[in-house]
């Protein structure tokens, strides 16, 4: 479950439909969001969720997602979303990083480079690079506009 609370400690919103524990959230950095927070979870869903706008008298709701976004049935442990562009990116257990474009619920691209989970997704703040830290004891730098590696990988332990 996620919960939403606003600056005074005061529940406003529950997310309430994930089947697995939640791992990672994401705000919409869109200038005109469609959508306001997404959730990724060990069921292997990323769901996008609308805040209330006002609310004039403060009462906690569960509200019902606007798009579930599926990975093929891996955990998801990490999320980010791109500055301006409606993509968001998951590291999953399979050791893949998952690319979604808006609404749609299938993938838009996946990239295949870890060997282990991926326990960390980074977007760059032009937005153009992307940078992923998996189990298997590498950092690797994507370039966003064609879904490839920019360098074979850091590799953390020596």
């Amino acid at each position: 479950m996620v919960r939403v609370f606003d600056s005074y400690g005061t529940l406003i919103q529950n997310f309430d439909e994930h089947q697995g524990q939640v791992n990672a959230i994401a705000w919409n950095r869109n200038a005109k969001p469609s959508w306001d927070i997404a959730s990724a979870s060990a069921d292997g869903t990323v769901r996008l969720w609308q805040l209330p706008k006002v609310q004039r008298e403060v009462k906690s709701s569960i509200a019902k997602s606007l798009a579930v976004l599926q990975s093929g049935g891996t955990k998801i442990w990490s999320l980010d979303s791109v500055p301006d562009e409606p993509l968001l990116i998951a590291g999953t257990e399979s050791g893949n990083v998952i690319l979604w474009s808006g609404y749609e619920s299938m993938p838009l691209g996946i990239l295949d480079g870890h060997h282990a989970p991926v326990w960390s997704v980074s977007v760059g703040p032009a937005g153009s690079q992307l940078w992923t830290g998996g189990w298997d004891g590498t950092v690797r730098r994507w370039d966003a506009s064609n879904a490839e590696w920019m360098h074979s990988g850091f590799d953390v332990y020596h």
